[in-house]
């Protein structure tokens, strides 16, 4: 996955801002084998844990959504360190400013 900050390519790309911040933070926050092993089984969970909400429906969808996003992201910032969280903080502020 590509990500770029070309205007309406935004709904091409995959994940939330979450994600992509991850992403675009990963090359200076140094992860080791196993934080970058351990966020892949935490984005592995949060698919199946997505798709079993999305294929129940029901009227408090968005509010199962917003909590098992929610876990991920406390699970994914229990698993660096404080150097890596405030990279990760600082890429989250950077992509809301620019979000229009």
């Amino acid at each position: 996955m590509e990500l770029t900050n070309q205007p309406g390519n935004e709904k091409k790309q995959k994940g939330g801002r979450f994600k992509q911040a991850l992403k675009a933070a990963k090359p200076t926050m140094n992860l080791s084998a196993e934080q970058e092993q351990k966020i892949k089984e935490i984005f592995r969970n949060f698919r199946e844990k997505k798709q079993a909400i999305a294929q129940q429906g029901g009227d408090n969808l968005d509010d199962n959504l917003h909590s098992v996003k929610k876990e991920r992201r406390q699970q994914i910032m229990a698993v660096l360190d404080d150097n890596q969280k405030r990279i990760l903080k600082d890429k989250l502020k950077e992509l809301k400013g620019n979000v229009q």
